[in-house]
């Protein structure tokens, strides 16, 4: 008898082991076959060793990895109805809406997010998940579907900042992080004035995206009172400029930019050269403010400041920056194309033709390669 049993744990322990081993070789149908018999074998049980919950939570995201969506659905949703006070069925519905974003498939993740966010499961959100909302809903790539993402970003991010007024740092950061707190307070501090500057900006950006301008300036804003020296510096202004843009406050728009391009400048101990893809790329659109009051003469000074340097034979070519979030490219191809259409407005008739042969030269098949032939004369408004 007790060879027997020995044989059946064994048995039992390689069956609850076998669906792990064929996901970490990325079996994944065998892993799914592997789980779902264990499932079957033990759901009955009701014996928390055999984690069913964390069995069925893995299968559903196993169906998602293999485009499967509507099994990881059923399965998840199972999960929720079946073990509704677990961790995982309470965080159920989250894990499936957000790998079917992660995947792309975002009409489907924004159903399951709507129906967490507008029934009963919006209370089974921890920081953790609404964070994650807030910071990758308010960047959706998809321009189709971004208003609907910016929509929860925006609502996960008042969330926060109401948990924020009075934090449970435990749902935060954790037990051992938080009993830290309670004797560092300096490091307490620092985490304070770090989430509250990232929750207020990914806010501001959703509600930029979903055209709340003045939320927007004001969200932006309150990242700056809280940390001066606030490492989205960048992100952060031009991110407001575009909001007093949107509001018709271009000379507010202008002064924001104008700090950019001031900073990127400025040679410090920490930046050693010049940022002249972020001068480039504010110049530009400081150049844009004035064009929207139409003011094409204070438009071209700008506009030329990035442009000469461009189409110039003489000026010292900068090299790329090799900075992910340098976009700066198309700025510059603007801002030529720009100060050949001012200096034609403004009856600046040499820097005119400089400029459009300039812009010929470097972009033979630019986004304004035809516009460029048809610039207006001195009187044309």
């Amino acid at each position: 008898i007790a060879m027997d049993e020995k044989v059946a744990g064994v048995r039992k322990l390689s069956t609850r082991l076998l669906p792990w081993l064929y996901d970490g070789i990325g079996e994944k149908k065998k892993a799914i076959d592997a789980f779902m018999k264990f499932i079957s074998m033990n759901k009955d049980r009701n014996d928390p060793k055999d984690n069913i919950p964390g069995y069925m939570m893995r299968v559903g995201m196993l169906y998602t990895e293999i485009g499967d969506d509507a099994k990881a659905q059923a399965v998840l949703s199972d999960l929720s109805a079946k073990y509704p006070d677990s961790p995982e069925g309470k965080n159920a519905k989250f894990a499936l809406a957000r790998n079917l974003y992660s995947n792309g498939t975002y009409a489907k993740a924004l159903a399951i997010f709507k129906e967490i966010f507008d029934g009963k499961d919006l209370n089974n959100l921890s920081i953790s998940n609404l964070r994650w909302i807030a910071s990758e809903l308010s960047q959706c790539p998809s321009s189709q579907f971004s208003k609907e993402c910016a929509d929860f970003a925006y609502r996960a991010s008042i969330r926060l900042l109401e948990s924020l007024k009075k934090p449970d740092y435990k749902e935060w950061v954790g037990d051992l992080k938080a009993i830290e707190f309670q004797n560092n307070k300096e490091a307490k501090a620092q985490f304070d004035s770090q989430i509250t500057q990232k929750v207020n900006l990914d806010a501001g950006k959703a509600a930029l995206i979903l055209e709340r301008y003045q939320d927007a300036v004001r969200f932006f804003t309150k990242v700056f009172e809280t940390e001066k020296s606030t490492p989205y510096f960048n992100q952060l202004f031009f991110a407001r400029a575009e909001a007093y843009c949107k509001l018709k406050d271009y000379a507010a728009a202008r002064k924001d930019l104008s700090r950019i391009s001031s900073r990127a400048m400025t040679r410090t101990q920490g930046q050693k050269q010049p940022k002249y893809w972020l001068y480039n790329k504010a110049q530009t659109l400081i150049g844009e403010t004035f064009m929207a009051e139409n003011e094409p003469s204070k438009a071209f000074t700008v506009y030329s400041m990035v442009a000469l340097p461009a189409v110039s034979k003489n000026a010292v070519k900068v090299e790329p920056s090799g900075d992910p979030e340098d976009d700066s490219a198309k700025y510059v191809e603007l801002a030529v194309y720009k100060a050949a259409l001012t200096a034609a407005r403004t009856g600046r008739k040499a820097d005119r033709d400089l400029f459009v042969a300039g812009y010929k030269e470097l972009y033979p098949k630019g986004f304004y390669i035809t516009e460029i032939d048809s610039l207006p004369d001195a009187d044309s408004k």
